[in-house]
């Protein structure tokens, strides 16, 4: 639910700032070999000019099959992850990723569950502070104008 709630919101904004919006390069449930394949090679016959993953576990696979392919991150095809984690930081080259702080996250849920449980009238959505760490993943090198 938290991948398909963040694709939406993505691809919300992406629709809202008019960008293109190619169906056929947003996958769903790549969850195996043969999907992640088809999906990267889609991604490289299309010429994208960056690949956005939900989960970073998916975008290490994703990152590691572009290499395969000959990609060349970030010059060739950009990579980022909505959720960061040590793999995201670790990655060759290291993966421009969402922070959100966990640690807020669950302070909020028990406060609202508390709350809740006191009898008192809580909001049922809130949201925690975000940090979009830059990496190399997303850098490109300013091209010389001749």
């Amino acid at each position: 639910m938290v991948n398909r709630y963040r694709c939406e919101g993505f691809l919300g904004v992406i629709c809202q700032k008019g960008s293109s919006n190619n169906q056929e390069l947003f996958f769903q449930n790549v969850d195996g070999p043969m999907k992640l394949d088809r999906a990267v090679l889609k991604i490289v016959d299309n010429k994208a000019d960056c690949a956005v993953c939900t989960d970073d576990a998916l975008c290490k696979k994703l990152v590691r099959k572009l290499q395969e392919y000959g990609c060349r991150i970030p010059e060739e095809i950009r990579v980022a992850s909505m959720h960061d984690s040590i793999h995201m930081e670790m990655n060759n080259p290291p993966i421009t990723a969402i922070r959100v702080d966990g640690n807020q996250l669950g302070s909020i849920a028990a406060k609202v569950l508390i709350g809740m449980l006191e009898g008192k009238k809580m909001p049922i959505k809130s949201c925690a502070n975000y940090e979009i760490r830059l990496r190399q993943s997303t850098k490109r090198k300013k091209e010389k104008l001749i």
